[in-house]
């Protein structure tokens, strides 16, 4: 779905499946999705903390039997603290002092300028990539393996054990009549009737204005009370009720990802902006020009339908002129299907109005 279309959807429906697919290949005892992503917190954890400890001990090694670098290694460590409290401190009178904060802003540019010329034949950019990329390796590949989370899941039992009833040992001060107590029952039974009848004609107004008005959000909430209802009517645990919404949410971001709802949003704005009386025509032109550029196409085509502003005509003009200006310098690796489409669409009619 990334190569089809794109969306941002589809790419954090990528990264997670990524993330479970990692940790599952290494710990496949788990079977809640909770416990899966707090070990990827743990290996983020314990990859970024393997790296420090290799970086600080390089010092060390190279010091060797060297006592002076030895000690000054030592200090160099001691002083983080201190460094970071006068850090804090400098942008607290930077902001305070305007004199200070010209003052430092003149040393800062000599800085900046003495450091490009150092940097000047080392594409920075690339480096950070690289060991963005070895970090994210690391989390990946390497098997963090915790056996507390593994072993908590598997110790984690779906059903409950049959409660038992306690008896009072002691009477009750002041006792009450069985008579009371049954009127009581029933006032709670009605109570709970007339509310359930509320509950209902609410959730039937809500399938009929929203579950029928393409809103496929509320599956959720479905999926939420089934579960929550077998949990009550099975004796089930909340770790059954974690485990399964987190498969559910999952199952929905990937869903999620299937429809492209920048083009979606901006194609039922517009029909139903068309379909509505003189009176009561109103759209949102900002917020259509916020959408995605594959969107561009379709604004373009019905922009003489669209009340746009001199304003918006430009803006929606120089989108179009970055898109296509963007989209020629990148290379198959950024290809997606939606946004060629909508680059041929643009420059067709680019085309069509050249040759008027």
């Amino acid at each position: 779905m990334i190569v089809w279309n794109g969306s941002i959807i589809a790419q954090i429906a990528y990264f997670v499946s990524l993330g479970l697919l990692a940790v599952l290949s290494h710990q496949p005892y788990l079977r809640a999705i909770h416990y899966v992503l707090a070990c990827i917190l743990v290996a983020i954890e314990g990859t970024l903390t393997a790296f420090l400890e290799w970086v600080l001990k390089i010092p060390e090694k190279w010091a060797g039997g060297n006592k002076k670098l030895v000690i000054f290694w030592q200090y160099t460590k001691l002083s983080t603290i201190p460094v970071s409290v006068f850090v804090i401190f400098f942008l607290i009178f930077k902001v305070a002092n305007p004199i200070f904060s010209t003052f430092t802003d003149t040393l800062g540019v000599k800085l900046a300028h003495w450091a490009g010329k150092f940097f000047e034949n080392m594409e920075i950019l690339h480096i950070l990539f690289v060991l963005l990329g070895a970090f994210g390796l690391g989390v990946l590949l390497y098997d963090w393996r915790v056996g507390k989370f593994w072993k908590f899941d598997e110790s984690k039992e779906e059903t409950y054990i049959m409660r038992k009833r306690i008896k009072v040992a002691q009477p009750l001060i002041y006792p009450i009549k069985m008579f009371a107590l049954k009127n009581e029952y029933r006032i709670g039974i009605m109570l709970m009737a007339m509310v359930n009848v509320l509950f209902v004609v609410v959730n039937v107004i809500d399938v009929h204005f929203l579950w029928l008005g393409d809103s496929m959000f509320l599956c959720l909430t479905l999926v939420g009370l089934i579960t929550l209802l077998l949990k009550i009517k099975d004796k089930k645990t909340s770790y059954f009720l974690l485990k399964v919404s987190g498969w559910a949410v999952y199952t929905m971001l990937i869903l999620m990802s299937l429809v492209d709802w920048d083009i979606l949003i901006v194609t039922h704005n517009i029909e139903h902006y068309k379909q509505l009386s003189n009176k009561r025509k109103e759209i949102d032109i900002a917020f259509l020009l916020l959408m995605a550029d594959k969107t561009l196409p379709i604004l373009q085509a019905h922009r003489k339908e669209l009340p746009l502003t001199p304003e918006d005509s430009q803006k929606l003009a120089m989108r179009i002129h970055y898109f296509l200006k963007t989209q020629a310098k990148y290379s198959f690796w950024s290809w997606t299907y939606e946004e060629e489409q909508a680059v041929l669409s643009l420059r067709k009619d680019l085309y069509k109005v050249e040759i008027k």
